[in-house]
Formats: structure tokens, C-alpha cells, sequence
């Protein structure tokens, strides 16, 4: 067989892929809540309660067990195993489901099975510290790292999860891809946080019977008003990446992989049949050894005449790293949109802001712990305002920048520099070497751009051009009620 066929029909290279979009980027149900629960604090009939009768500060939105030490990160077994504990059951909920549609077809065991038996060993968590803390902060001291603080919207920046594929499967889910991985986590685990500030939110702001709030008319209008408007901001952002910035990218993703495995394994059907039609036919049948020979050559040639030509099956494994490279630059977390980020982190953080002031508010004074006042609300309700039509006009200028005039070649997209080899100095070796590289890098560009199409043939990156951008999707949904800004 073809080693595309190989990796899909033998090494069972699909449910690894969906094993990272199930894990990774927390697309299996189940694995969310579990993360979730064991994070945040998400039992929110409770919330008043607990303010009215807590003598210190709690970190909105932050399980109470990670806090209980007042060292962060926390030094907690627990929570290791209860995340620990949500893997192992998420992948036995997905093999007990696949073995099931096994049953239901009469098979007993297939490649799909054989990656599911140690698949939960192949994910771990750890605690790492994170390569540079993030500039969203504000009012912070630089001295110290964001992520040590419990309450800033970096908090969770140390919290990792590792896959660790079979060493056959590893060059194709590459430690770059990892990386990238590792970055949509994080922005993903800051979203679900401020879902639960949120609520909690919500339960001061709807469902408090203190008098404080309740004869305070004031306060509670601008708090009710400024719950609404960081609801719809965080509603607008959060759909926007689950929906347009990953899950969009990653069912193209796998749909084009799912034609690509059809194309070959059709392919391969085809020249073998038509190749044990001939053998059968031909005059003087020839052993058994030459039968195999023959099957070799056919699937040799289904490849190079497959509408998909490959050169090299590991363009599979760049492949993967653009689509999560697409979902970075969608969600603005590549390097080069790093303004527009640290906006979206003050957002997110105003949204923790605000929760802890309607928590506090509702908490009853101490040496630590002073109610806010109206001027507090108000100001961070201006600052949120400030930051939100930032964003608003950075979206707009991404969105009316032109697209790139011209499309780079091999040598731009893959750091190759074709006239390198010219160099007489280094002989003839060195020019062989580097036209070798050069002819390699161009096979390489050339198999990317037979993978990046669409179901009709298009390239996806023209057919992007031509359509709505996601920064216009984006600006849509936030200014669907006219909140911030009139849009043209």
C-alpha cells in the first residue's frame, strides 16, 4: 500500500488528529466541562452566599482550591488528577463509542482500536512557565510575571497539555504544531473563564437581595448595563473563535485529508484491480513473488497519476502546521498582530475586573476586603469603553488593509534561497547540496498548495481573498446592536 495509506488505513493517523482537536483545543464536551469544573468555580447558586459570608478576598472566577494556599501556581495534587481523571474518561467514553460501531459491523479490531488503547497515556498535563508574560496587564508592576497572579487574565498561562504521539505518527504532528497548539489552549482557557466570571456576574447583578444593591438605583443601573455590554463582547469574541477561528479551519482541514485518503485508496483499488486482470490474463502465469511485484508497480503509478501527486507524504505534517498557523493569525495570536492581542487581553480582563468588583461589592467590609463604590464601576466602565473602540478601529484597518500584491515563491515561504548555490567558492558540492534543498523546498510548496484547496479545486487562501474576511465577521458581531461604532 501507498504510505498515505499507510498512515490513515494502518497507523490510524485520523483519530490522532481528532484526539488533538477533542484534547487540545477542547472540542470534546465532556473533556470541557471536566476542565472546566476543575478549575472554576462554577457552582454559581452559591456565589452570594459565599460573599456575604467570607471574611477574605476570593479570586473571581478561580476554583477555591487552587487559591486555599495563597501560592500560585498551586502546588495541588488534587488537580492533577481531576484533569488527569477527565482524559481518561473522555478516551474511554470515545472507545467504548468505537468499539460499539465495531460490534454493530461485525468487525472485532481495526487501526482505530490500537490507538485508542494507550491514547490516554499519551496525554499529560504539566506546569510550565510560559516563554514571556503577557502585556495585557494594566496598572501591574512589570517586575513580576502576570501569570503568578491568580486574578489577572494570564493566570492559566502555566497550565499545559502535552500529546505524545507514537514515534511513527510523530513526524506529523510536529513539535511546532505542538506549539501552536499549546498557544490556541491557552487563549481558549481564558475565554471559558470569563464565561464563569460571567455568571457569577450575572447572580450579583440579578439575583442579590442585599440592600445595599437593592436601594442603590445608581450603581445598580451602570452595573446591570456594563454586565450587558461585556456580555455581548464576550458572547461576539468567543463564538468568533470556537466558530470562525477554529472550528471553521479545522472541518476544512479534516474534510480535505478525508478526500485525500478517498483519492489514493480509490486509486490504489483501481490499478490493483486492473493489475490482477492482467496478470490473469497474460500468457504464462507467473508465480506468486512476481504478482506482488506487479501490485508494487501499480500503486506506484496510482500515485504519480492520482489527481493528487505528492511528492513526499510529510508535506502532511506542514499542512497541519498551516491550518494551525491559519487559526493563529484568525484569533490574533501570531507575533505580528501582538497589538490587537494585548487589546483583546485587557477586554478579557475587564471582564474579571468587573466580576470581582460585583463580588466584592457584595462582600462585607474587612481590613482586606472594601466594598467598591460607584465611581469605581464607572471608571472601569470607561476604560472598557476606551479599549473597546480601540479595537473596534483596529478591526476596520485590518479589515480596508489590501491583500498582498503578489504571492511569495518557495524561496520567501520556506527559507530557501535559491542563488545561495551560485557561490563558487564552496565547489561544486555546495551547489549541488543547495540546488537539492532548492528542488526540495519547491516540491514542498508545490504539495501544500495540492493539499490547500477547497471541494471544488480552489485554492482556500484565494477563495479567503474573495470572500468575507474573518475581521469583517468579527466587526458584524460585535456591532450587531450598535453597541460601539457605525461600520460602513
Amino acid at each position: 500500500m501507498s504510505l498515505i495509506s499507510v498512515f490513515f488505513q494502518d497507523l490510524g493517523l485520523g483519530t490522532y488528529l481528532e484526539t488533538c482537536k477533542q484534547f487540545l483545543l477542547l472540542g470534546g464536551i465532556h473533556f470541557e466541562r471536566q476542565v472546566v469544573s476543575s478549575l472554576f468555580d462554577v457552582d454559581q447558586a452559591s456565589v452570594l452566599d459565599d460573599a456575604s459570608a467570607t471574611s477574605g478576598r476570593a479570586v473571581v472566577a478561580m476554583n477555591r482550591r487552587l487559591t486555599a494556599e495563597g501560592v500560585w501556581p498551586p502546588n495541588d495534587s488534587l488537580l492533577s488528577s481531576a484533569l488527569n481523571t477527565a482524559v481518561i474518561e473522555t478516551v474511554s467514553g470515545m472507545r467504548q463509542a468505537h468499539e460499539d460501531r465495531l460490534h454493530r459491523s461485525g468487525k472485532t479490531e481495526d487501526a482505530v482500536s490500537l490507538a485508542f488503547k494507550d491514547l490516554d497515556e499519551r496525554l499529560s498535563f504539566a506546569v510550565v512557565e510560559p516563554r514571556s508574560a503577557s502585556s495585557s496587564s494594566k496598572g501591574k508592576s512589570k517586575s513580576k510575571p502576570t501569570w503568578t497572579d491568580p486574578s489577572s487574565i494570564d493566570a492559566l498561562d502555566w497550565l499545559t497539555l502535552s500529546f505524545h504521539p507514537p514515534p511513527l505518527i510523530s513526524p506529523l504532528l510536529t513539535q511546532v504544531a505542538q506549539t501552536r497548539y499549546q498557544r490556541l489552549w491557552n487563549l481558549l482557557l481564558r475565554i471559558k473563564r470569563c464565561k464563569v466570571a460571567m455568571r457569577a456576574a450575572w447572580a450579583c447583578t440579578f439575583k442579590s437581595t442585599s440592600a445595599a444593591f437593592t436601594f442603590d438605583f445608581k450603581t445598580r443601573s451602570l452595573m446591570q448595563q456594563f454586565r450587558w455590554e461585556l456580555n455581548h463582547f464576550l458572547d461576539s469574541f468567543g463564538s468568533f473563535v470556537e466558530e470562525i477561528g477554529i472550528e471553521s479551519h479545522w472541518s476544512g482541514f479534516m474534510q480535505r485529508l478525508e478526500r485525500v485518503r478517498r483519492e489514493v485508496s480509490d486509486e490504489l483499488a483501481s490499478r490493483a484491480s486492473s493489475g490482477r486482470t492482467a496478470v490473469a490474463d497474460a500468457e504464462g502465469a507467473a508465480d506468486g513473488d512476481l504478482d506482488d511485484e506487479a501490485l508494487e508497480e501499480e500503486e506506484r503509478a496510482a500515485l504519480m497519476t492520482s489527481s493528487l501527486e505528492l511528492k513526499d507524504v510529510f508535506s502532511l505534517a506542514r499542512y497541519h502546521e498551516r491550518i494551525l498557523d491559519r487559526m493563529l493569525s484568525t484569533c490574533f495570536l501570531k507575533s505580528k498582530q501582538r497589538g490587537v492581542l494585548t487589546i483583546v487581553s485587557d477586554l478579557l480582563q475587564t471582564v474579571l475586573d468587573f466580576s470581582q468588583l460585583c463580588i466584592d461589592f457584595h462582600t462585607p467590609t474587612t481590613a482586606t476586603v472594601e466594598p467598591p463604590t460607584f465611581d469605581d464601576f464607572q471608571n472601569l466602565h470607561r476604560y472598557f469603553r476606551s479599549r473597546m473602540d480601540t479595537f473596534v478601529q483596529a478591526l476596520i484597518i485590518l479589515k480596508d488593509r489590501s491583500p498582498v500584491a503578489s504571492r511569495p515563491g518557495a524561496e520567501a515561504a520556506l527559507g530557501v534561497d535559491r542563488d545561495s548555490g551560485t557561490d563558487d567558492r564552496d565547489g561544486k558540492r555546495r551547489m549541488d547540496v543547495e540546488a537539492e534543498k532548492a528542488r526540495l523546498a519547491q516540491d514542498e510548496l508545490e504539495d501544500l498548495m495540492a493539499l490547500d484547496v477547497d471541494a471544488a479545486g480552489r485554492s482556500v487562501e484565494g477563495t479567503e481573498q474573495e470572500s468575507i474576511t474573518s475581521v469583517e465577521m468579527l466587526l458584524g458581531r460585535l456591532n450587531a446592536s450598535g453597541f460601539y461604532a457605525e461600520l460602513d
